[in-house]
């Protein structure tokens, strides 16, 4: 009977073994394009690079004043990026308008768009017509700021992350002359996390 027990007891830990092992490995295959992606983008950001956006610039002169405030006035704006791009023959990027850091944004971030920085203090405007390269939409990408879909495939991501690490340190537990090492590396990554977090705030 002990001896059954034992068995039952190795064959269940073996499936559980088994059951992490499949969920890191395909979880782990299926996130890897868009893990390669983020390590990239997050890479070539934090060293200075954001990639190429071909910017037109125009100055528009308005025929009255803007409502304001501007942030509660968003249509005034947009009929001003509309009529300007009509009477100039400039496409208009599809998409609903929205506040930008600066001004208004007509159009999605990672697609061709516009923007309109009003200026404070005269009745003028500058109208930015963006044409983002590859490497700006993938950034933007990273960033969220994109469509629903892409989302749910980055918020999938994050889930992932959290259930690889799960998975990965619950495979190699099991080891006893890995866990203190996993514990002591684990303990110096928290130091090393709080010290460079203190330092760089």
């Amino acid at each position: 009977m002990e001896k059954d027990k034992k068995i039952e007891k190795i064959s269940g830990r073996n499936k559980m073994m088994k059951l992490w092992f499949n969920l890191h490995a395909y979880l782990s295959m299926f996130f890897l394009p868009v893990a390669l992606m983020v390590a990239v983008t997050g890479f070539m950001n934090v060293t200075g690079y954001t990639g190429y956006i071909d910017t037109q610039e125009y100055k528009l002169i308005l025929d009255q004043s803007l409502p304001r405030p501007l942030s509660e006035n968003l249509e005034a704006q947009e009929k001003v990026m509309l009529d300007f791009a009509r009477e100039n023959n400039i496409a208009i990027p599809e998409g609903t308008v929205r506040k930008g850091k600066q001004g208004v944004i007509l159009g999605d971030a990672t697609g061709y768009h516009f923007n309109l920085i009003p200026s404070r203090m005269e009745d003028t405007a500058q109208l930015n017509v963006n044409h983002p390269g590859l490497f700006y939409k993938m950034l933007m990408l990273h960033k969220s700021k994109c469509g629903f879909y892409f989302k749910i495939l980055m918020f999938g991501l994050g889930i992932t992350m959290v259930l690889l690490y799960l998975s990965g340190i619950f495979l190699i537990w099991k080891n006893r002359k890995m866990r203190s090492k996993l514990l002591l590396c684990c303990g110096i990554g928290i130091i090393v996390t709080v010290l460079a977090g203190w330092l760089s705030l």
